[in-house]
């Protein structure tokens, strides 16, 4: 997955996030999303509570 295929400007400004935990969490949120965009119905809730979990602990 690139990030080419994520609007530019919503790129942009999680560039300008500091904190690097939520910068990553933001950024695997959305390119995830983005890979399954087509699918009828993707198991968002399964990723979204594992990278819950990953970025949590830090």
């Amino acid at each position: 997955m690139s990030v080419k295929r994520i609007n530019p400007l919503i790129w942009s400004e999680i560039e300008k996030i500091e904190n690097s935990n939520i910068k990553e969490f933001i950024r695997e949120l959305l390119l995830f999303e983005r890979e399954h965009i087509s699918e009828d119905k993707p198991r968002y809730s399964e990723i979204y509570d594992k990278l819950i979990e990953k970025y949590s602990k830090n």
